[in-house]
C-alpha cells in the first residue's frame, strides 16, 4: 500500500463557502407566482439587417442558430415563455457558430422596451464573469441596450452557451427580490431625470428587523450601523462606472449623479427605493400571481461581425514575440515550426490569439506559456513541445486549447488560483486535444475561500495522460473548481483524476478512464455518466483510519475510491447511465469502495451501470441489481 504524496498538496481547508442566504417570503411568492412568465425572443443582426425568418442566419461568413432556448420548431424562431419568480436567477441557453475562416465577434445587449413599466426595474440580464471596468473590478457585467458583451469565436467555431458545457461566461436574467434601488441611463432637466434604461440593480442586505430609514422613508442604514453614504460610497468603487458617487449631490426626484456629460445633459445616475417603494414592490409581486398577463418581452440582441482577416504571419522567435508585443487583440499565424527560448506571457486582460495551422513550437523556457490576471490564450490547430518543461501555467486567466497536442511536458496545464493578486477564477477550455505530460496531465488548484466562484474546466473529445502520476490532479486545500469532462480519454500512473476538493464539482460523460486507481474522491459533487472507470493496480490493504484525512490517497487499485472522511463538508458521488462500467482487475480490488464505510457526510447511489462487484450497498432505491451475468448490474426497477 502506498499514499503517493509527491506534491505535498495542501489539506488546509480553511473556512467554507457562506451558506446562501434564504429569501423571506420566497416560497409564499413561488406559490403565488408560477403563471408569470417572461417572454424572451432574440434579434439576430448582421451588419445593420434585422432578420426573422428563420433561426440560421449566414451574413458575412457568420452563423447564428438560437437553438436550445426552445426557440427552434421547424427551423422558425419563435417566442417561448419562461416562468419567472422573484430571486430567480436563470440562464439564457443559446448557440452562437462562426461558419467563416476569420476570426469573428459576437456583441450581445438586451432590449427591454417591451417590458412592463413596473418590471424594467426588476428584470436585469447580466453575463456571468469577473472583469475590470474603469479600474474597478465587477463580479458580472450587466448587459441592457446600452452595454454589451463580446464574445470571440474560432474560426468554424460553435460556442454553446449553456451550463456545464463551456467555458465562456453565460448570459444570465435575474428578477431581483427586493427592489431596493438601481442605476439608469437618461436625461436631466430642471433637476430631475428622464429615466430612458434601467442599467442595473443596487442589492444590500436587506431586513426589516435590521435596516433603517429615516422619517421620510429614505434609507437611513443598512444594519443599523452602515449609513446609506457610506454603502453607496463603497458600491460605486465597484460598479464598473468612472467616478465615486457625491452623496451629497442629488437631485429634486432623488437620483445620485455616477457619471454625467454637461453637453448632451445624458447620464448614468444612481437612485435608493424608499421604504414604501420596497414595501409597493412586493405587493406588486403578489398581485402579478393573481394575473395571467405575461409581463413583457425582452430582446437578445446580437451583432455579427469578422475581427480580422487573418493573423500576423511569423517566421521566428523574433517576429513571434513582435506580434504579440501591442496591446489588446494580437492574431499570430505560424508560417514554419519555430523555436522559443523564452516565456509567452499574456497578462493584464490581453489576448493572444495563435493559429500554429498545422505546425510545432518547440520551448525550452520553464514555462511555454504563462497566462495570468484577466490575460486570454486561444492556441489552435498544431503541436507544442516544451521539452520536458511545463506547458501552460495559469494564473486567474482563460486559456482555449482546441486542435493541439502538447507532448514531451512535464505539467501540460497548471493552474494555481490560489496565487492570484486579483482573486480571479481561471476559464479553461479544451476541445480536441491531446496532452501527455510526464507527471500531470492537468494540475489544478482553486482559489479557496478568497472568491464567490469557481474555475471553469470544460474538457471535450480529449486525450490527458499523466505519465508517472496524474491525469487531472486538484489541490484539497485550494478548492473551488468546476470540471465537465465529455467523450474524453484520461489516463494516470497512480490515477485518472484526483478529486478532493469541497465546494466543488466533476462531471464525467461518454468518458474513458484508467489508473492504478481508476479515480480517487475525497470532496465536492461528482457525475458520473455512461462512462467507463478502471483501475489496474494491486489492493494492499487499507490503512488504520487515523492515518487518513491528510494530502494524497491510499493506492486500492480500485475502479473508484471515495475516501469518505477527509472533510466535513457534503461529497456525494452519483453514479448513472447503462453504458457505465465500472471496474477493479486485480484480485480484492472493488468496482466501488467508500472508507471508512460509517461515514455520513460522503455517500455513493448509483441509478445504473455494470461493475466488477457487488454495488449493492450504494444502490439507490427503487433500482435493483442483477448478478445474474456474472457481472453485478444495476437498473431502475420494474
Amino acid at each position: 500500500m502506498k499514499i503517493p504524496n509527491p506534491l505535498k498538496l495542501n489539506n488546509a481547508l480553511g473556512n467554507p463557502l457562506d451558506l446562501l442566504k434564504l429569501l423571506r417570503k420566497k416560497v409564499v411568492f413561488r406559490l403565488a407566482l408560477l403563471v408569470v412568465v417572461i417572454v424572451l425572443t432574440v434579434v439576430l443582426i448582421f451588419a445593420q439587417t434585422v432578420a426573422w425568418q428563420t433561426n440560421v442566419v449566414h451574413t458575412g461568413g457568420l452563423m447564428f442558430t438560437a437553438d436550445t432556448w426552445n426557440f427552434s420548431v421547424d427551423g422558425s424562431l419563435i417566442s417561448t415563455a419562461t416562468p419567472a419568480a422573484p430571486g430567480d436567477t436563470k440562464v439564457i441557453d443559446l448557440k452562437i457558430s462562426n461558419d467563416s475562416d476569420n476570426l469573428a465577434a459576437a456583441s450581445v445587449k438586451v432590449l427591454k422596451d417591451s417590458i412592463k413599466d413596473n418590471m424594467r426595474n426588476r428584470i436585469f440580464f447580466y453575463v456571468d464573469t469577473t472583469a475590470v471596468r474603469n479600474d474597478e473590478t465587477v463580479d458580472r457585467i450587466y448587459i441592457n441596450s446600452k452595454n454589451s458583451y463580446t464574445y470571440t469565436l474560432f474560426p468554424y467555431n460553435t460556442l454553446e452557451l449553456k451550463e456545464n458545457t463551456t467555458t465562456a461566461p453565460l448570459i444570465k436574467w435575474e428578477w431581483t427580490y427586493d427592489n431596493l434601488g438601481y442605476y439608469v441611463y437618461g436625461k436631466k432637466s430642471d433637476n430631475k431625470i428622464a429615466v430612458e434604461e434601467y442599467l442595473r440593480p443596487i442589492e444590500y442586505d436587506f431586513d426589516f428587523t435590521r435596516t433603517t430609514f429615516k422619517s421620510n422613508g429614505k434609507l437611513d442604514t443598512i444594519d443599523g450601523e452602515i449609513t446609506a453614504t457610506q454603502f453607496l460610497k463603497e458600491f460605486s468603487e465597484t460598479d464598473g462606472y468612472e467616478g465615486t458617487i457625491d452623496i451629497n449631490n442629488t437631485t429634486s426626484d432623488g437620483y445620485y449623479t455616477v457619471s454625467f456629460n454637461d453637453e448632451t445633459g445624458y447620464g448614468v445616475f444612481a437612485y435608493l427605493c424608499t421604504r414604501d417603494e420596497i414595501e409597493t414592490g412586493n405587493l406588486n409581486d403578489t398581485e402579478l400571481g393573481n394575473d395571467t398577463d405575461q409581463i413583457g418581452e425582452a430582446k437578445l440582441q446580437i451583432v455579427g461581425q469578422n475581427c480580422r482577416t487573418d493573423g500576423v504571419l511569423v517566421t521566428d522567435e523574433t517576429t513571434f514575440k513582435e506580434a504579440l508585443s501591442t496591446p489588446g487583440l494580437n492574431m499570430v499565424t505560424l508560417a514554419q515550426d519555430i523555436n522559443l527560448s523564452s516565456t509567452v506571457k499574456v497578462s493584464d486582460s490581453s489576448q493572444a490569439v495563435i493559429d500554429l495551422a498545422g505546425h510545432k513550437i518547440t520551448s525550452t523556457a520553464a514555462d511555454t506559456f504563462t497566462v495570468n490576471d484577466g490575460g486570454s490564450l486561444m492556441l489552435v490547430g498544431g503541436e507544442v513541445d516544451s521539452n520536458g518543461k511545463n506547458g501552460v501555467s495559469v494564473v486567474a486567466g482563460n486559456v482555449t486549447l482546441k486542435d493541439v497536442t502538447l507532448t514531451n511536458v512535464y505539467e501540460g496545464i497548471v493552474v494555481r488560483d490560489d496565487k492570484s493578486a486579483i482573486d480571479g477564477d481561471s476559464v479553461i477550455s479544451i476541445s480536441n486535444c491531446t496532452i501527455n505530460a510526464a507527471e500531470d496531465g492537468l494540475l489544478i488548484h482553486g482559489n479557496g475561500a478568497a472568491s464567490k466562484k469557481n474555475a471553469t474546466f470544460v474538457i471535450d473529445n480529449s486525450t490527458i495522460i499523466g505519465e508517472k502520476y496524474s491525469g487531472i490532479i486538484c489541490n484539497g486545500g485550494n478548492y473551488g473548481v468546476d470540471i465537465t469532462l465529455t467523450n474524453s480519454t484520461v489516463k494516470g500512473y497512480y490515477t485518472a483524476i484526483y478529486f478532493p476538493p469541497q465546494s466543488s464539482t466533476l462531471t464525467v460523460k461518454e468518458s474513458t478512464l484508467e489508473g492504478y486507481t481508476g479515480m480517487a474522491i475525497k470532496g465536492g459533487t461528482v457525475d458520473i455518466v455512461d462512462s467507463t472507470i478502471t483501475g489496474t493496480g494491486e489492493f494492499d490493504g487499507l490503512p488504520e483510519v487515523s492515518a487518513l484525512g491528510k494530502s494524497g490517497w491510499t493506492d486500492t487499485g480500485d475502479g473508484l475510491y471515495l475516501e469518505a472522511n477527509y472533510i466535513t463538508a457534503k461529497t456525494k458521488i452519483t453514479i448513472s447511465g447503462d453504458k457505465t462500467k465500472i471496474k477493479g482487475t486485480q484480485e480484492n480490488t472493488l468496482a466501488v469502495r467508500k472508507y471508512p464505510e460509517d461515514e455520513t457526510q460522503a455517500e455513493i447511489e448509483i441509478l445504473g451501470g455494470s461493475f466488477s462487484s457487488d454495488v449493492s450497498k450504494f444502490v439507490k432505491l427503487g433500482y435493483t441489481q442483477d448478478d445474474s451475468t456474472g457481472e453485478f448490474v444495476v437498473k431502475k426497477a420494474d
